[in-house]
């Protein structure tokens, strides 16, 4: 059975979601070649330092993974439709019956299949596991990039080629992500 999402509706994860998928890792990440990157490190250029300023601590790079973070934790609830009892008219009942119905809610909403047999918790699961594997990648790749010059071309176009395979399945898991506040 096909859901409902509320996709007009605001929904921080979404709006998450969406910027590490297409900012970050569509146009900073996939669309880079590791060979490219491979003769880039071995090179001073304006390119190098706009790249290094991506991976530097406190870099883009960084604040993106923190979003990613961010987005695992607050996935399940972020999603959830048990948000709306205080943005609507169902405000105007007490506190108490609001936290009633948001309970309801929210139960079925982690029931409910979001696409094919997984719920939003098993999303969730697999988000985690995917996104921390692509941080350690991302941090081994950052590591070896700034050893230089005692890492190799090949090194590097190696460990990026491993950051694109990651990205690649990162960009995968969000694509299954709802693109709004489901209803069950």
């Amino acid at each position: 059975m096909k859901r409902i999402v509320l996709s007009g509706w605001p929904c921080d994860v979404e709006d998450i979601r969406s910027r590490i998928s297409h900012d970050w890792l569509g146009n900073r990440i996939l669309k880079l070649n590791a060979e490219v990157v491979a003769e880039m490190h071995g090179e001073a250029s304006g390119d190098r330092e706009v790249f290094e300023s991506y991976l530097l601590p406190g870099g883009r790079y960084e604040q993106y993974l923190g979003d990613l973070n961010k987005l695992v934790d607050n996935l399940v609830d972020g999603y959830s439709p048990a948000q709306l009892v205080s943005k609507t008219v169902l405000n105007t009942l007490s506190e108490s019956d609001q936290e009633k119905i948001k309970t309801v809610i929210h139960d079925t909403y982690l029931n409910v299949c979001i696409n094919g047999n997984n719920t939003i918790e098993d999303l969730q699961d697999a988000l985690r596991v995917v996104a921390k594997t692509f941080e350690a990648v991302l941090t081994d790749f950052c590591r070896a990039w700034f050893c230089s010059p005692c890492v190799s071309a090949q090194t590097i176009r190696c460990k990026f080629e491993n950051v694109l395979r990651h990205a690649s399945d990162l960009r995968e898991v969000l694509s299954q992500l709802p693109r709004g506040i489901i209803l069950p």
